[in-house]
């Protein structure tokens, strides 16, 4: 057997919920298989099938990061994923591409990045053979507790990155930060992902516009949007949902310097989720962000809607 030793970061994902939608502790309801496109030939299989569409999705998924991005290794258990390679820059962008399409897709995730000793062998039939510290600390962190849509990660990943490629890590800077967890009262590191879908132009006010725009959609989907409905149906899953969509829409200057008029706390009752409600939010996220006020210091200000 041939074992490679290598440094580099490894990005660990695993899908929320997936655990008791297989073990049928949620009730789907016809609603379900019908905005996730399950056919009807199928939905006798129940939670079985539903679940089988999610994998296939999130395997779609990783299938298009690695194709984008072939410089990093991809290995899917199930339900969860392990990303690693040497080029941290890749990492980081394949982290941020899975994590963006999974919510999307309506498929909630959470991981952990982590940088340190990776082994690996290159036995592709039954799957790549992975430990080191990097791989237990990533998994670790994914473990840790956070709540909802988070990548928590070790401190040694924003020095790391910049060693690698200082601009790149420049660029993306502002997107390392710390959080406390109100649960345990720590503070643990975090790549906030959802800031921006593209990662560019994160210091100029267009850019910062855009990414705030861009990560207020999604807590609007999160809000909103029924691909979420059969998450909120247990409790563990419901402070799931309502954790993502209250971190991404929240209205905090500790990123960008930026003030908006959406800032959730609460889901909606289920018969308000609806595409037709989500495309509307959207709509308005738009159009206050069309009309931005730049203050001294170059503040920036969503107008309330009129």
């Amino acid at each position: 057997m041939s074992l490679k030793n290598l440094k580099g970061f490894v990005f660990y994902v695993d899908i929320l919920g997936f655990t008791a939608l297989t073990q049928n502790k949620i009730q789907l309801t016809e609603d379900d298989f019908h905005i996730w496109q399950v056919s009807k030939h199928f939905q006798t299989s129940g939670n079985q099938e539903f679940a089988a569409n999610i994998l296939i999705l999130f395997r779609e998924i990783l299938t298009n990061c690695q194709n984008k991005y072939p410089k990093v290794n991809f290995t899917q258990l199930s339900d969860c994923a392990f990303v690693w390679s040497e080029n941290m820059k890749d990492v980081i962008l394949s982290c941020h591409t899975i994590m963006w399409d999974c919510l999307q897709n309506g498929i909630l995730c959470r991981g952990g990045i982590a940088y340190g000793d990776i082994i690996e062998d290159h036995n592709n039939n039954l799957g790549q053979m992975l430990l080191g510290n990097a791989v237990s600390k990533a998994v670790k962190l994914e473990q840790a507790g956070a709540k909802g849509c988070r990548v928590l990660m070790d401190q040694e990943v924003p020095a790391s990155l910049n060693d690698y490629d200082s601009s790149f890590c420049a660029e993306i800077y502002k997107l390392f930060q710390p959080f406390e967890n109100p649960l345990d009262f720590k503070v643990y590191d975090e790549f906030k992902w959802y800031y921006s879908q593209s990662l560019k132009d994160l210091n100029t006010t267009k850019g910062i516009i855009q990414a705030t725009v861009e990560r207020l959609c999604l807590a609007a989907k999160l809000q909103f949007h029924p691909k979420f409905n059969w998450n909120v149906r247990t409790p563990e899953g419901s402070i799931h949902v309502k954790s993502s969509m209250r971190f991404t829409s929240a209205n905090e200057q500790n990123v960008f310097n930026i003030e908006h008029t959406f800032d959730w706390k609460e889901l909606p009752d289920s018969k308000l989720r609806t595409e037709t409600n989500y495309t509307r939010i959207t709509k308005k996220i738009q159009d206050e962000a069309s009309s931005c006020i730049i203050k001294k210091g170059n503040n920036i200000k969503f107008p309330p809607a009129p």
